[in-house]
């Protein structure tokens, strides 16, 4: 069995098409196996994105050890380079313990230590989580490398010229897009309207061609992190919003609660922010554009204060972005 996305198993009591989970997903999956092929070998080859878990209710790569230890006659086998892996446990001692675990085994191979993604820049990927790690030193240092690769980080705060450019730089078949983060509410006081999972019709705006009305390549709706994880787009347009901005070189996370942003305080709000956002970044093989709005100039809507824009604008711009009227000058 071939497990995609095996970081983002769900956990006990996790509904699943109107049904609760009676135990971990990893767990059930295991003892499915065992029972379905009693007298058979059996394995499961997960595939793990680091970095990759966008939602409450999911588990990382540590439901499939324990999975694994609650079960008869079962190994894990994986690699010392997976496990040195940032953030793939929450402290030193369960690092230790399952490194060290009798039921693990070591894999000398499997793991890929960059994405494949952007023409095989893995520069990119390390850019995109020093900006949601607010690392502008290490981010600058980076994009300056990208730079020479002619690689596009673009960032505008007009949206009509960001379309434009976009559209004068997809050819043929390629792919082009406007993302932006599911809690990116007030971007439809910009016309952005981000389309929710259930109305996301994300087949539709992958596959349908140019000149159709559906298609991406209209740069008229934007999908969220959850319709675009695993796809891969030739242009992005990344529009962002005040849910995930600067306090004290931090990030902060916010929801729209009624009329007002709430700030998001809890660690694991923070991860499940900071990931959409690593997501979001890196959906593009040849360029991204990067949108930040003004944000409302006469304060009579409290929920877009030019300052909540403005640092993420001037952070991405120490970042490396490339400011649009400079790049085109």
């Amino acid at each position: 069995m071939i497990f995609d996305e095996a970081q983002r198993t769900y956990l006990e009591g996790r509904s699943v098409a109107d049904e609760r989970l009676k135990k971990d997903e990893a767990q059930l999956v295991l003892e499915t196996l065992k029972k379905d092929h009693p007298d058979k070998g059996l394995l499961v080859i997960c595939l793990l994105g680091h970095n990759q878990a966008i939602n409450t209710g999911e588990s990382g790569v540590t439901s499939w050890f324990k999975a694994v230890t609650q079960a008869e006659d079962w190994f894990y086998q994986i690699s010392d380079d997976t496990l040195k892996l940032p953030d793939i446990f929450e402290n030193n001692a369960d690092k230790d313990y399952w490194t060290t675990h009798p039921q693990r085994k070591p894999l000398r191979l499997g793991h890929l230590d960059h994405s494949l993604r952007f023409y095989k820049n893995r520069d990119f990927e390390k850019w995109a989580a020093a900006v949601v790690n607010a690392d502008s030193k290490e981010a600058k240092t980076i994009a300056d490398r990208l730079k020479k690769s002619a690689i596009k980080i673009l960032l505008t705060r007009d949206l009509k010229t960001a379309k434009k450019w976009i559209r004068n730089h997809r050819v043929g078949e390629e792919c082009a897009g406007m993302i932006a983060s599911s809690q990116a509410r007030r971007l439809i006081a910009e016309g952005i309207h981000v389309l929710p999972q259930a109305d996301s019709k994300i087949a539709q705006w992958m596959l349908a061609p140019t000149g159709d009305i559906r298609s991406s390549n209209t740069l008229e709706v934007a999908q969220n992190q959850f319709q675009v994880q695993g796809l891969e787009l030739d242009y992005t347009l990344l529009c962002w919003d005040a849910d995930f901005r600067l306090t004290e070189n931090k990030w902060d996370v916010f929801n729209i609660n009624g009329a007002t942003w709430q700030n998001q305080k809890q660690e694991s709000q923070k991860t499940y922010r900071k990931n959409p956002y690593r997501v979001l970044l890196t959906r593009a093989r040849k360029g991204m554009v990067i949108f930040v709005p003004e944000g409302d100039s006469t304060l009579e809507d409290e929920t877009r204060k030019p300052e909540f824009y403005n640092g993420i604008f001037q952070f991405l711009q120490s970042c490396g972005c490339e400011l649009f009227e400079a790049a085109q000058a």
